[in-house]
């Protein structure tokens, strides 16, 4: 069966003859004929009852004619997203995040990817790391964003956009909350909230619980949300990324050491041609200023900057020995600056 002789026969059903039907679909006469006639034959029937002027559709043909234009409506609209795509009328970009990644992080990349494709389509899809990669050999997203450590296929390109650490987040009543950092040792005399994946969890139990322990865990989630919400209310607390949008009741403490960190990176099928809008968002993610997507992680560069610019202020004096003058002022506007960047975090 062919679309030809469907959009015949629909001509045909529409005027009720066959020559209106020729001029309609631009072709001869007989042309149609044929073409109704090798519909029918596949058919196994009639599909039009030839009576000269009483031309008329068979039980069958009224049967089919729903389902025929459908196939054309659906043939037709599959041909304008095509050439809407080629000419970039419509562009779109899936997504995919492991769980924790948070989707604040993407909003200031994809706020700008929005300003350059006028009509930009976003999927964010959520998956595990390891189903994530799955779905990019198969076509099922464009990109993916993850913070595991674990090995992936050859054909994944990994393009590294930054480094954090974890911290633990607990409630304003907890113990926890009156520390300044929370010493190792101390990890093993509180309760925790356990992520159903969690993608550090190897890492945390050997950089701080050692072979002969483990986190006391006693209660679980698949949500990041809800986690939250149990560490506010008091009932443990949770390891979570430094990026990661928090609950106001909630406080972020690092660990001593700063022992569980991990790198996030981005994953893209090498070898396969990219369409321009996955093209330019590789492009802008691997240029993005990352740190600037948390304050604490934007005062702590802003403070290593500013002691790297007092360092060589006051190492290089001025000839008239302006020089040592110069890098004390700078001292001091930088440790205002750093002091005001910090309370703002």
């Amino acid at each position: 069966m062919e679309l030809y002789q469907v959009r015949c026969f629909l001509a045909v059903a529409r005027t009720l003859s066959f020559s209106r039907a020729a001029r309609e679909c631009n072709v001869t006469q007989p042309a149609v004929s044929r073409a109704v006639r090798q519909l029918e034959y596949e058919l196994g029937g009639d599909l039009i009852h030839r009576e000269g002027r009483l031309t008329h559709l068979s039980d069958l043909g009224k049967l089919v004619l729903p389902m025929m234009e459908q196939a054309i409506a659906a043939a037709d609209s599959a041909c304008d997203q095509a050439r809407q795509y080629k000419d970039e009328q419509v562009s779109a970009i899936r997504l995919g995040l492991a769980p924790s990644i948070s989707a604040s992080l993407m909003a200031e990349p994809l706020s700008r990817l929005a300003r350059r494709f006028a009509n930009l389509r976003i999927d964010l899809v959520e998956r595990r790391s390891l189903h994530l990669v799955e779905a990019l050999l198969e076509g099922l997203i464009h990109a993916a964003i993850t913070g595991s450590n674990e090995k992936f296929p050859g054909r994944i390109n990994r393009f590294r956009l930054f480094e954090e650490r974890y911290v633990a987040l607990v409630s304003r009543d907890h113990p926890f909350a009156q520390l300044r950092e929370i010493p190792v040792r101390a990890l093993r005399e509180t309760a925790w909230l356990g992520r159903e994946a969690c993608e550090v969890k190897g890492l945390f139990e050997r950089t701080c619980f050692g072979s002969d322990t483990s986190p006391n865990v006693v209660h679980w989630g698949g949500s990041e949300s809800h986690l939250q919400h149990l560490a506010a209310a008091g009932l443990g607390a949770l390891l979570a990324p430094e990026h990661f949008p928090r609950l106001p009741g909630l406080v972020a403490l690092s660990i001593e050491g700063n022992p569980v960190r991990r790198h996030v990176d981005l994953l893209v099928v090498g070898g396969r041609r990219h369409t321009r809008v996955l093209g330019e968002f590789v492009k802008l993610a691997r240029q993005y200023e990352w740190w600037r997507s948390h304050p604490a992680e934007e005062a702590r560069v802003l403070d290593s900057w500013g002691q790297r610019q007092e360092t060589v202020r006051t190492m290089a004096p001025d000839a008239d020995g302006a020089g040592s003058r110069n890098g004390h002022r700078m001292t001091v506007q930088m440790g205002r600056y750093r002091s005001l960047v910090q309370s703002a975090g």
